[in-house]
């Protein structure tokens, strides 16, 4: 072989092995990626499963703390002077009193007494009739209530040892004023925050009524409330309607309703005779709230305002009388609200 042709060989041998020098370069780069993309992909699924786990121990932790408080108790002493264990967060609900106060909270009860559907219409969407007094204990059994709220009873609530039975049962005090039942229901059911806000809302509002009807009610004007009904009369103090006339709205009272409001015996009402009725509806503004068989009290009423003793009342001689129907002798938050916008709207429109 010539020096040339040993040339080319030699090239030829020396290019096989750069070049097979260089595909165990390229392969062993290619195992080291893949060796580092496996330990990055274990890295990858190990965090993956530490933020699973961590989520999951979350989740867990919100759920016991959920369960913890809804399991909650504490004691909440009555209108009864009962030391009674109840909910700290109670969910379900039944009252059988004060049901425009648990509205007012935003306490929506799964049922309450059927006197009380009938009143507030329109409002009490999902909420059972129970019954009123005595309830249908058997109906509320089944619901599964975890508190159940009334007024302090005596003999009116002798049912409470068997409500008992059925879930812890606290009572408000019936003679309670307008905020203390709103406040003790804020208490009772874990709002006490939305209790005050109510309140407070309730006087802006009565600020707002005071301030439209300065205008056509001179300051310093008396009114009183007063019922018929279809055997008697009835003369009411700074309750139901009493509550807006002369807390709301500013009114004063005459001296026989003051008499009433300071002797604290007639809780909210007094019958009274036909022949005194003149000496308590003496005043500048009359509300007459009807109340019993409809064509029964209408003539009563129809034949009172054809007495002398009648037509010489300073209200009825002024025209300031109005006749309410019996949707206004309810005392509490939601129809006491309702009830100033209707007095507003009606002492600056023409009387009857």
């Amino acid at each position: 072989m010539n020096s040339r042709m040993k040339r080319g060989a030699l090239y030829c041998v020396l290019i096989i092995a750069l070049m097979m020098l260089a595909s165990c370069g390229k392969s062993a780069g290619n195992n080291s990626n893949q060796g580092a993309n496996s330990n990055q992909a274990v890295s990858d699924e190990a965090a993956s499963e530490e933020t699973t786990e961590a989520a999951a121990e979350e989740t867990t932790s919100e759920e016991t703390t959920e369960s913890e408080e809804s399991q909650a108790t504490r004691i909440y002493k009555d209108a009864d002077g009962k030391e009674v264990e109840i909910p700290a967060n109670p969910q379900r609900i039944v009252v059988l009193e004060y049901l425009g106060e648990a509205l007012a909270v935003g306490a929506k009860p799964i049922g309450t007494a059927g006197y009380l559907i009938d009143a507030f219409a329109g409002k009490v969407d999902g909420i059972q009739d129970v019954g009123d007094v005595p309830v249908n204990l058997e109906k509320i059994t089944a619901m599964n209530p975890d508190l159940i709220v009334s007024f302090d009873g005596g003999s009116d609530r002798e049912d409470r040892p068997q409500l008992e039975k059925v879930a812890p049962f606290v009572s408000i005090a019936w003679n309670g004023t307008l905020y203390e039942h709103l406040r003790a229901m804020g208490d009772i059911v874990g709002k006490k925050d939305q209790a005050e806000q109510w309140i407070k809302d309730y006087e802006a509002k009565a600020q707002s009524a005071k301030e439209q009807i300065s205008s056509v009610v001179p300051a310093g004007s008396t009114a009183v409330a007063l019922g018929i009904f279809d055997k008697s009369f009835y003369a009411y103090e700074d309750r139901n309607i009493g509550h807006t006339l002369y807390h709301a709205l500013g009114f004063t009272p005459t001296p026989k309703i003051k008499e009433m409001m300071e002797d604290g015996e007639a809780s909210g009402a007094k019958e009274i005779s036909l022949e005194v009725l003149p000496e308590y509806a003496k005043a500048d503004y009359l509300f007459v709230m009807l109340y019993g068989d409809e064509k029964t009290v209408n003539q009563k009423y129809e034949d009172l305002k054809k007495m002398k003793m009648w037509t010489n009342i300073p209200a009825v001689k002024a025209g300031h009388v109005y006749v309410v129907g019996p949707e206004w002798f309810y005392y509490d938050a939601l129809t006491l609200e309702w009830e100033l916008d209707e007095t507003v709207k009606m002492l600056t429109a023409k009387p009857e």
